[in-house]
């Protein structure tokens, strides 16, 4: 979740923070944090979709520097949104904001932007690394906290939320965790990982906090992902408290304000009175429900360490057949969250579907699970492969139209990873660290339209030839006759459609609000257009 601001708040002061050194220790990671981490320290190309290679890469090395430290990882990743969608207007925000840091990325603004595919890329580098992790039913962060308390380790990850548990072994941020320097050790002791570790206890002392049970309250109150503290204003606007605190004097100041109480009931029910009398019965309730999100879960992760399946009540009240929770649990995006909601009968509306192997070779298969056709077993394409790959942009403008049909392929292949694990992966899944590189596919992309024949380039190479053979006729075979006949518009008329386009957009934009566009926006619409 995070609250706002707590992270600058905390790091004003070391006096918060121990200095760590992680070794021989379980240590319990928010698997969200971390993806999000690597991608942005992976030096990942965002304009052109990214490099899973170098991403796959990253976390290789993450993980082989803890084990270097015989530090035992197991991470916990985010499942689905839950059945009472009470994070929906945050995602809309978070939508909107990638739009617009996508749309910036295209004009050249810099930035960055997770790629498409990077968590389904995570997930597989955790499988080949031997990783152990799990995904969780709805949000992980009640169930990491639980699980770190149980095993008294500490937690790796970027959220400040984790700034507001009340943690056994403390919170590890990310941001100070010196993984790509590795420490050799002293004496007996191994080689350890750099790192600091907040503790809530010093942080609750400095603000005079009895103890740490008004914090789920403060961090509520201060706004997170589920309470908007525009609703809060007219409490902010009324109390007093001193004004000369700094960047974070509002944090401060209800930091300090909430010392006085010394149970959370006896805190909130002075809030409240703030309020309109018509207001403080559903702030009451939304206070306390996010107050909730802070208490560590009592659901046990670590049977599923142990063999392979844990019990959630959120799941049980769901409905959801064992199969479907069992591959949520493994990582896959079988079914949403929330789907089954009330629904006691879904074993029977949804019955397991086993697929019939795949006996005959289909486009599918040639293009997730290529065993016939192997171009790199030919030295002459690898080789000539390689040069492709060393080769500098001919041109370093951004080509948007490339940028686009790329990021519309991603969003394809996603579906069909999803589609394939829902209908129990018939076929095996593709290796996204190799299968999809940024910088890559554009010089390719640019290799193959400025060459008069592309069946040269292959000449030397009857496997590459054979290959590329067969996915020109999948392709064919999939669109009409006469798709290609019009994709040769003159340029100009292109250049007219475009503007006329972008004036009409423009116009459209005007008349809806944002809001109302980033909801009702069809991802896939622009795939049956023609141009």
């Amino acid at each position: 979740m995070g609250v706002a601001g707590l992270t600058g708040l905390v790091e004003e002061r070391g006096a918060f923070f121990t200095e760590l050194r992680v070794r021989d220790t379980r240590l319990v990671i928010d698997g969200s944090s971390l993806y999000h981490r690597l991608c942005f320290a992976s030096a990942a190309d965002f304009r052109r979709g990214g490099d899973y290679g170098l991403f796959s890469a990253a976390v290789g090395d993450f993980f082989g520097s803890l084990r270097a430290c015989r530090v035992s990882a197991f991470v916990v990743l985010d499942g689905g949104r839950g059945a009472d969608d009470r994070k929906l207007p945050t995602l809309r925000g978070r939508a909107g904001e990638r739009l617009r840091a996508a749309h910036g990325l295209s004009r050249g603004e810099g930035g960055g932007l997770v790629p498409l595919l990077t968590r389904e890329a995570f997930v597989q580098a955790l499988g080949r690394l031997g990783v152990p992790f799990v995904q969780c039913f709805a949000e992980a962060d009640r169930e990491i906290a639980g699980l770190a308390n149980r095993w008294g380790c500490p937690v790796l990850s970027l959220d400040s939320d984790f700034c507001v548990f009340d943690l056994a072994a403390g919170y590890c941020p990310l941001s100070h965790f010196q993984w790509r320097s590795v420490r050799p050790g002293d004496g007996a002791q191994g080689p350890y990982v750099p790192a600091r570790c907040f503790w809530v206890e010093k942080f609750c002392r400095h603000f005079s906090h009895p103890n740490s049970s008004l914090l789920p309250l403060f961090a509520a109150m201060s706004g997170n992902d589920y309470v908007d503290t525009a609703a809060l204003e007219a409490f902010f606007g009324k109390v007093r408290w001193p004004r000369r605190e700094g960047k974070h004097g509002r944090l401060r100041g209800l930091l300090r304000w909430l010392a006085q109480f010394s149970e959370p009931s006896e805190a909130l029910d002075h809030v409240l009175t703030y309020l309109k009398k018509h207001q403080r019965q559903e702030m009451r309730a939304l206070l306390c429900a996010s107050m909730e999100d802070y208490t560590p879960s009592d659901v046990k992760l670590e049977d599923f360490f142990q063999n392979g399946r844990y019990e959630c009540e959120a799941a049980r009240k769901a409905g959801l057949p064992q199969w479907v929770l069992d591959a949520l649990a493994k990582g896959a995006h079988v079914v949403p969250s929330d789907a089954f909601a009330g629904d006691s009968k879904s074993e029977n509306e949804f019955p397991r579907t086993y697929p019939q192997s795949l006996t005959t070779p289909c486009c599918c298969n040639m293009l997730l699970d290529p065993t016939v056709l192997r171009a790199e077993d030919d030295s002459i394409a690898y080789n000539e492969f390689l040069k492709w790959k060393e080769k500098k942009l001919q041109n370093e403008d951004f080509d948007l139209d490339a940028a686009h049909s790329f990021c519309q392929w991603q969003c394809s292949l996603q579906m069909a990873l999803h589609l394939n694990q829902l209908l129990g992966t018939p076929l095996s899944e593709p290796d996204l660290s190799s299968l999809y590189t940024g910088t890559l596919v554009h010089r390719l992309y640019q290799e193959l339209k400025s060459t008069p024949s592309v069946e040269n380039l292959f000449s030397l190479s009857p496997k590459m030839t054979q290959l590329y053979q067969v996915l020109l006729n999948t392709v064919e075979s999939a669109v009409s006759p006469d798709f290609f006949q019009k994709m040769t518009k003159t340029k100009s008329e292109s250049c007219k459609k475009k503007k006329a386009s972008s004036k009409k957009k423009k116009a459209i934009r005007c008349a809806i609000p944002e809001t109302q566009h980033l909801c009702s926006v069809n991802r896939f619409a622009s795939l049956g257009v023609d141009e």
